[in-house]
């Protein structure tokens, strides 16, 4: 008979204790120093990574188990450091863990740094290389807070590094459940947002930036991305499907009203160029290294202005005067075209300085319109012209951003028909290109690389259109 009485009062002193906990135990943290390699150890193993605390290591009670760490260093299986925080806390589920369930309820992050690299081969450095020992902690509704973080991601292929400062974060609902899909993400499920000061590279910089993201299913959507660049707030949507062996992604971007000038700053020092344009891109991709998704990229990219002073150079003199015209190139003045980030991307700064020479004067630019396909590593162009005050300039041709060269770009003069009163191809590598000799309708009527304006007349007949586009013809 005693004996029936004995679990009731035991469990009744358990929960008695666990109440006491509860109220007061956030308030007297023992110290757990003797513990340190024992939790080094129990999280080292599942990840295949090297966890090490460096700083003091304390036990603490606030309805769950309290982990607090200080000066935590993370690396991989070649020994390269990926994560170092001033201080990690992490809060375990206490009921689950009386039956030996260890449930993370949350993990606290402040100022970490974490560097993220991919190699040549496409594998990052967080990618586990050893095999993992032991079970993961359940993620079931985790939640993942960071504070003055900063990230630095660089790609040994292209060259690439990306800095980002003053990252904060909130993520909850974080669950995650072994998948047979590409990677870690295909098992993650969570909702939260970033936030970070500015993010940059080498050429490019872009501040106040928000992700806000979801995950589900295999599917990762960064439901909405804003930040500003080239003094535009820049808007994007990102979709990654990560349930199948080959990830799929989809994107929507635009940058309205982007500062040109700025923009071209990038790859010259010089102001080339100033005013206002609208770029917008929608575009999809299958792959899982760089190299397969530059290869699969597919949709459509578009680059629009008006009203846009063109520096250095009085283009609408050149065109007029035969003197002045026998060093223009053509597609010089098609480079133009390349403005932007669309051009940026795909030509990696192709020789503005070309275009300006060492010419005085400027030119107005009443309407520029940049709209290219993208399909197979090629930007194919749809509608590229503009028009000065008194000219109009067209383009035709492909960029291959793969190989990295121009596939037969064509540059013309063009009348109010539409149809070229002067021609010059570019072809060849963007670091080398190639300038054909410009001809005046198909036929070489004069020395290389001069330009005659004045041709109307000379042939009878129709021509064959080269641009039937959305710019107009100038008055």
């Amino acid at each position: 008979m005693k004996r029936s009485w004995r679990l009731p009062i035991i469990v009744a002193g358990i929960l008695a204790g666990l109440l006491s906990v509860f109220l007061f135990g956030s308030r007297f943290p023992v110290d757990a120093e003797a513990y340190k390699r024992r939790i080094e150890a129990a999280a080292s193993g599942p990840l295949g990574l090297q966890v090490r605390v460096g700083g003091r290591f304390a036990i603490g009670f606030t309805g769950d188990l309290l982990l607090v760490m200080h000066d935590v260093h993370v690396r991989n299986a070649g020994g390269s450091e990926i994560l170092r925080a001033e201080r990690v806390t992490v809060s375990v589920t206490l009921f689950p863990l009386l039956i030996n369930h260890r449930n993370i309820h949350r993990i606290e992050l402040k100022r970490p740094r974490i560097w993220v690299e991919r190699g040549r081969d496409g594998v990052l450095n967080w990618t586990r290389r050893e095999k993992p020992q032991g079970r993961i902690p359940l993620l079931a509704g985790t939640r993942l807070s960071l504070t003055d973080g900063a990230i630095r991601y660089k790609d040994a292929a292209s060259g690439v590094v990306l800095d980002a400062t003053d990252v904060n974060s909130d993520v909850h609902g974080v669950r995650w459940k072994p998948s047979k899909g590409s990677g870690i993400l295909a098992g993650l499920s969570f909702r939260g947002q970033l936030r970070c000061k500015e993010i940059k590279t080498e050429t490019i910089s872009a501040s106040d930036v928000l992700v806000v993201a979801r995950a589900d299913k295999g599917t990762v959507e960064f439901e909405r991305i804003a930040m500003q660049v080239f003094g535009s707030k820049g808007r994007a949507w990102l979709r990654a499907e990560l349930s199948d062996s080959i990830p799929r992604y989809r994107l929507r971007c635009s940058l309205p009203d982007f500062r040109i000038a700025e923009c071209l700053r990038t790859v010259s020092p010089d102001t080339i160029a100033t005013g206002a344009m609208d770029f917008s891109a929608n575009v999809h991709s299958i792959g899982r290294t760089p190299n397969e998704l530059a290869r699969t990229l597919a949709g459509d990219v578009m680059l629009r202005g008006k009203e846009v002073e063109l520096r250095g150079r009085d283009l609408d003199s050149d065109f007029s005067k035969f003197e002045s015209s026998q060093n223009l190139g053509l597609a010089d003045v098609g480079s133009f075209f390349f403005a932007g980030p669309l051009g940026m991307v795909a030509t990696k700064g192709y020789d503005f300085a070309r275009l300006i020479g060492h010419s005085k004067g400027s030119t107005h630019i009443r309407a520029i319109v940049s709209s290219w396909n993208v399909r197979g590593g090629k930007l194919e162009a749809k509608d590229v012209a503009m028009a000065t005050t008194k000219n109009r300039v067209a383009l035709r041709g492909n960029l291959d951003y793969v190989q990295q060269r121009f596939d037969s770009v064509m540059v013309a003069v063009i009348d109010k028909d539409g149809c070229a009163k002067v021609r010059q191809e570019l072809r060849g590598s963007f670091k080398e290109p190639e300038l054909t000799k410009p001809t005046i309708l198909g036929s070489l009527l004069g020395p290389a690389r001069k330009v005659v304006t004045s041709v109307a007349g000379l042939l009878p007949g129709k021509c064959d259109v080269f641009y039937a586009g959305s710019v107009e013809h100038p008055e």
